[in-house]
């Protein structure tokens, strides 16, 4: 079926959606513990804290970055950087990463999540005109899901992908295929979500029909000129 977004038309059967700064706004959710993250993993020592902040993407009017470690990684590669960044392997910095795992594991699950727009309105909407709808993200699956349920739209997911999951994270073309295979549609019949460079990678890289990229902010999107199309939120999506 005809799927259209800002002036772009797709033949798909399939929507593919990242999660973080696609469905949901990254401040709101991952804002907090990024700053966290980076002052237990900084061990309160400012010059590291604001080396941290620019090697996971923390822009200068505390924002996090839509293409930045902290915004698209996983936490592996949220702590590689980490250690990249600091570049010195000692006990107090196996410490600060310690302290910084913890304050994580403790608080991931009761992380607040404010939707981009409409989105339970929006994917009901998708479902109901027949599409299948699915979620690739570098998130932890359980997190996905709970996410999901808290946006009320868990029901129409047919299947997700996490970075913690049974295949290559994003821009890996596993991530898509892997979907493709689940739900038994071809990935070339299947249209990308995202906000990010990985978003755009994993759909050029597997063959999906286009990507949408979303920047609520001003419609300014990193990936603005390498995507088929900028939209505010997928409720600019529309069918036929």
């Amino acid at each position: 079926m005809i799927v259209s977004g800002a002036g772009a038309s797709f033949d798909v059967d399939a929507i593919v959606f990242d999660k973080d700064g696609t469905l949901i706004d990254l401040d709101t959710t991952w804002l907090g513990i990024t700053e966290a993250w980076v002052d237990a993993a900084g061990g309160g020592n400012a010059s590291r804290i604001a080396l941290l902040q620019a090697a996971l993407g923390v822009d200068r009017r505390g924002f996090l970055v839509p293409g930045g470690v902290a915004a698209t990684g996983t936490f592996r590669e949220i702590e590689y950087a980490t250690r990249q960044a600091l570049n010195e392997a000692s006990a107090e910095v196996d410490r600060c990463i310690e302290e910084a795992r913890t304050m994580v594991a403790s608080t991931i699950r009761n992380l607040p999540v404010a939707p981009i727009g409409d989105v339970e309105g929006s994917m009901r909407r998708l479902a109901a005109a027949g599409l299948v709808l699915c979620v690739a993200s570098s998130d932890a699956e359980v997190t996905i899901q709970k996410h999901l349920d808290q946006l009320g739209v868990a029901d129409l997911i047919s299947d997700l992908i996490g970075g913690d999951g049974l295949v290559a994270p994003k821009p890996h073309p596993a991530s898509l295929t892997y979907l493709a295979d689940r739900v038994g549609i071809p990935v070339g019949r299947m249209l990308m979500v995202g906000d990010s460079y990985t978003d755009l990678g994993v759909a050029r890289n597997a063959g999906a029909a286009g990507i949408l990229a979303v920047a609520p902010r001003n419609h300014t999107s990193p990936i603005g000129e390498l995507c088929d199309g900028v939209i505010g939120s997928i409720q600019e999506i529309v069918v036929g």
